[in-house]
């Protein structure tokens, strides 16, 4: 998909029907530098992407896709899921996104939901390998289903041991939470070479 453009630098899909038929959605653009993918009403089982000189990547909605990618470049991720599957899903979900932690290995700056922050916590695993430089913990209600809203304050209690999941081999990054419902947030308990900021 999408190669017939060969020179497309930057591609948003927002609250497009995209119609892959159970097969994998293929972004297929060598020049591409970003790309912005965000839908509510369509789950997206597997994403594959032959471009090489993406530098940012967004995804968001109900669902986080199996990816396949190799993104030597990388610089900027945004994970802005928002909760919304069922719960017999929520392993597969989880999955999906320590795949996806995996192939942004290059990534310098990272945002991630509050239900995506919730959803590290449901099953142990490793952490991930990356050197972060910016870590954003996004509480804004645009990117929360309501089920997430209810546990809110449960999540806020959880971001300490998200920060240092995610920062484990960071040990210089920055830790900035947007939309912090708690003006105590626990984020400000954070460890020698941390700072954080409110938006």
């Amino acid at each position: 998909m999408f190669s017939g453009f060969p020179a497309l630098d930057k591609l948003r899909l927002l609250h497009c029907f995209v119609k892959t038929n159970g097969k994998a959605l293929r972004v297929h653009a060598l020049q591409l530098s970003e790309f912005t993918f965000f839908f509510r009403n369509q789950n997206v089982n597997c994403c594959e992407m032959m471009t090489p000189k993406l530098r940012y990547f967004e995804w968001g909605g109900n669902s986080l896709p199996s990816l396949k990618a190799h993104l030597p470049v990388l610089d900027t991720v945004v994970i802005a899921y928002n909760g919304h599957c069922l719960k017999d899903q929520e392993k597969i979900m989880f999955d999906n996104l320590l795949m996806m932690f995996h192939t942004f290995y290059a990534a310098k700056s990272l945002t991630v939901s509050a239900c995506t922050i919730h959803l590290l916590t449901l099953f142990p695993s490793s952490p991930p390998l990356w050197d972060l430089k910016c870590l954003t913990l996004d509480f804004s209600p645009r990117h929360m289903y309501i089920q997430c809203r209810l546990f809110l304050s449960e999540t806020l209690k959880l971001v300490p041991g998200v920060k240092a999941y995610m920062l484990h081999k960071s040990h210089d990054a920055k830790c900035t939470i947007i939309n912090d419902p708690n003006a105590e947030s626990p984020c400000s308990n954070s460890r020698k070479g941390t700072a954080q900021s409110h938006g």
